[in-house]
C-alpha cells in the first residue's frame, strides 16, 4: 500500500490525532511522518468544526482572503470556534525548521508548531502562539506522544 493510501485508510478509521505511523512506514521517511501529522490534524479539524470549514493545506499566508506573507503554512483555517479568526498549523520533524517557521510567524495572529517525531510519526512538542498572548509551550515525556485536543491547541490560550 503507498503512503497516500494509508493515511486515507487511517484517516476513515477515525483514529486519534497523533497515533503513529503505521509499523511498516516507521523509519522510512522523515517526510512521511510529516505528511502522517498533517493529515491527523486536518482530520480532527474536520471533525471538530465540521466539513464545512474551508482547511487549506500549503497555500499562502491568508487571513480574511487576504495574502498577508508569503509563507505557507501546512494547514489554515477560519477558526469558527474564534469567531472565524485565521488559525495556521505548522507540521516539522526538525526542531531547527520549526524555529525558522516560529521566527517568520505574523504576531497577530494565531499560529501552532507541532513537532513530530521522524521516526514514528508520534507528537512530541506542541508550541502554541495566540494572538496577543504569552506562547504555551507542551513537550512529551520519553518513550510517549502528545494528543492533539481542541481544548489545548486551537482555543484555550487566547489572551
Amino acid at each position: 500500500m503507498d503512503l497516500a493510501s494509508e493515511i486515507l485508510d487511517e484517516a476513515l478509521r477515525g483514529r486519534d490525532a497523533f497515533g503513529p505511523l503505521p509499523s511498516d512506514l516507521q523509519g522510512q521517511s522523515v517526510r512521511w511522518a510529516q505528511e502522517h501529522g498533517i493529515q491527523q490534524v486536518y482530520r480532527q479539524l474536520r471533525r471538530w468544526f465540521g466539513p464545512a470549514t474551508p482547511v487549506q493545506i500549503e497555500r499562502q499566508r491568508q487571513s480574511g482572503g487576504i495574502v498577508v506573507g508569503p509563507q505557507r503554512p501546512d494547514l489554515q483555517f477560519p477558526n469558527p470556534a474564534r469567531r472565524g479568526r485565521q488559525t495556521h498549523i505548522e507540521v516539522d520533524t526538525d526542531r531547527r525548521r520549526m524555529q525558522r517557521h516560529i521566527n517568520a510567524r505574523v504576531p497577530g495572529m494565531r499560529s501552532v508548531y507541532l513537532l513530530v517525531d521522524p521516526l514514528t510519526g508520534a507528537l512530541v512538542e506542541k508550541r502554541i502562539y495566540p494572538a496577543g498572548g504569552q506562547p504555551q509551550i507542551r513537550r512529551a515525556r520519553p518513550g510517549r506522544g502528545l494528543t492533539l485536543t481542541r481544548r489545548d491547541v486551537f482555543d484555550a490560550y487566547d489572551a
